[in-house]
């Protein structure tokens, strides 16, 4: 069983040593996380590390801790938890907190990501520009009719002066 110390150990290590913890990192694919995690997840199952890292403190390492998450969860990995799963055993945890902010941002992400596909989406837009047409078109012509009464207005008053 992996003991929660051993976890604050590795953690505290790549934190001191800085150890890349960018998901996406072009340069090093954060060869030093993904290899760590790798060795860990052989000799213990996600279960087992997500709980060692509910034990660690608050003193986690935030990037370091959002990498694991990341690797626990993700579908890619054999054995990869479900986000309920993982939410379940983190509980209240300092890794469960920052993992609902991760889960809460990322909905909010993917609420902004649907919003932009729908707002750009080319059926959308032609019909939000006959939509705009169909409105200016109106607004000229209630325009067109008030000239017409001021102008029936003026020339009216207009023939009405001697000249």
């Amino acid at each position: 069983m992996l003991e929660a110390i051993q976890l604050a150990a590795i953690m505290a290590r790549a934190s001191d040593e800085r150890w890349c913890a960018d998901w996406a990192c072009g340069t090093c694919g954060a060869h030093q996380i993904r290899s760590t995690f790798e060795e860990l997840s052989e000799r213990h199952s996600y279960e087992e590390i997500a709980s060692a890292l509910a034990a660690v403190g608050p003193a986690l390492d935030l990037d370091i801790a959002e990498w694991l998450l990341r690797a626990l969860s993700h579908p890619w990995n054999k054995g990869s938890l479900s986000s309920r799963k993982l939410e379940e055993i983190l509980s209240n945890s300092p890794a469960g907190v920052h993992y609902k902010r991760m889960l809460a941002a990322k909905s909010a992400a993917d609420a902004r990501r649907r919003e932009h596909e729908l707002r750009n989406d080319p059926n959308e837009v032609i019909r939000l520009r006959a939509e705009k047409k169909q409105v200016k078109a109106e607004q000229h012509q209630k325009r067109l009719e008030a000239k017409k009464l001021r102008d029936a207005a003026y020339y009216a008053r207009a023939k009405d002066q001697p000249q």
